[in-house]
């Protein structure tokens, strides 16, 4: 599994360095609201549901704002390792256009240039973090994710591991 996992990050930071993302960009966070990456969930936080391997949170009267940007909900991602859960990513819903524009003025502000930008999504992406902007400008809603790019490297593996494991008995 430690060789999967090594092969998994040298891969990925081929990658990184093929395609030109930088290695770091300004202020990564190491969390959100105080939860660092791999930090269990807290006391306050209510389940609000679970998949095969990530559980989600919300916190009840949880801040709706990012700066003037409102907020109509904020999740707390959560990867389920065989002995402990631990935190991977936060999303953070919002609608309508101006709340997105707010929302990537804060970004901008905070973790510089964006690494690359696609259809509707803005992404700052380093080895520690990734942060993706979001915005479907039909539906006018939107999300920010953060989230630990290493913890998310090894949810990918598991994951493949386990579609693997679930199709054994079908060949």
């Amino acid at each position: 599994m430690r060789k999967v996992l090594v092969m998994l990050v040298v891969g990925f930071l081929v990658v990184l360095v093929l395609t030109g993302v930088a290695l770091a960009f300004e202020n990564e966070p190491e969390g959100f609201r105080g939860l660092k990456w791999g930090d269990p969930p807290t006391e306050d936080m209510e389940f609000y549901k679970q998949g095969a391997l990530l559980k989600y949170y919300m916190i009840p009267n949880e801040n709706l704002q990012l700066g003037n940007a409102s907020l109509y909900m904020v999740l707390y991602q959560f990867f389920l390792r065989p002995e402990e859960e631990a935190f991977s990513a936060a999303a953070l819903y919002f609608q309508g256009e101006e709340n997105h524009d707010r929302i990537k003025m804060i970004c901008q502000g905070k973790f510089g240039k964006e690494t690359t930008e696609r259809y509707q999504t803005i992404i700052w992406m380093s080895l520690k973090t990734n942060v993706q902007l979001y915005y479907d400008t039909i539906e006018k809603t939107g999300f920010l994710g953060i989230a630990s790019s290493p913890i998310m490297l090894e949810h990918t593996a598991a994951k493949e591991k386990l579609e693997t494991e679930k199709a054994k008995g079908d060949w």
